[in-house]
């Protein structure tokens, strides 16, 4: 049966807490390329799709492509961002309707446009939109924020919306793209990408090796944490209202 839309996340931890707001799985899960773990549910009368596909744009392509043997109607792909714009703070929630691939180290930027269409709109309704940078590493500092800003004019920066358009495209698949701020534009975090696997959860051993080779990160961590937590709990929000107005289609 097909699915009436396909909620995707890069990171394990920001599926999670959607993925119990949507109960037991209604079968098993799609043969998707690892590290991508993506299950139907049933919410209502519809059918979704919901899960994981891994960080980084090409664990997002992949993922998507794969989606190409029996898409379904529609695509929201979601995850938490840092902010660039000082008009936004910790869990604000923003519809991506411009999607800049930062092309600082490739010779010059390109954008798609991703404005939610047809059911997605409605699904959507109500919720700010804003320009998105992905680049492809983390940007971790004030100062490179506020240089990224300044180039693309882009609201927030993450790290894989760009390409999750851009394979949605490829098959006429409507897609959006949702966002919630982790990080305020003024705020620097530690780049913990080294010391995670492919899902995002902690490599132990790397952690520690990065924790002894950069004790400040120690104190940062329990800040981490915070930020992190609450832009999950802000994206479940999103998400099971867009869930309920799914329900209700």
């Amino acid at each position: 049966m097909r699915a009436d839309l396909a909620i995707l996340t890069p990171l394990k931890a920001e599926a999670e807490p959607f993925l119990r707001l949507l109960g037991a799985p209604d079968g098993p899960p799609l043969p998707l390329p690892a590290p991508a773990l993506v299950q139907p549910y049933r919410v209502g009368r519809r059918r979704v799709l919901a899960g994981w596909t891994g960080i980084g744009g090409e664990a997002t392509r992949r993922a998507i492509d794969a989606l190409a043997a029996d898409p379904p109607d529609a695509l929201l792909h979601a995850g938490v961002a840092g902010a660039l714009a000082a008009t936004l703070r910790a869990g604000d929630v923003v519809v991506c309707e411009r999607l800049v691939r930062d092309g600082q180290h490739t010779g010059g930027s390109e954008a798609l446009a991703c404005l939610p269409a047809g059911r997605l709109e409605g699904w959507l309704a109500g919720l700010p939109r804003a320009a998105a940078v992905t680049v492809e590493r983390v940007v971790s500092t004030a100062a490179e924020k506020r240089a990224l800003f300044e180039r693309t004019g882009a609201a927030v920066v993450e790290m894989e919306s760009y390409w999750a358009a851009q394979a949605a495209l490829a098959q006429d698949l409507p897609a959006a793209c949702l966002r919630v701020v982790c990080d305020a534009h003024d705020e620097s975090l530690p780049d913990l990408t080294s010391a995670l696997d492919p899902v995002g959860r902690p490599r132990t051993l790397r952690l520690l090796r990065q924790l002894v080779a950069s004790p400040g990160t120690i104190t940062a961590l329990p800040r981490v944490a915070r930020t992190f937590g609450a832009a999950q709990a802000a994206l479940a929000r999103a998400v099971e209202g867009v869930l309920r107005e799914v329900g209700r289609a």
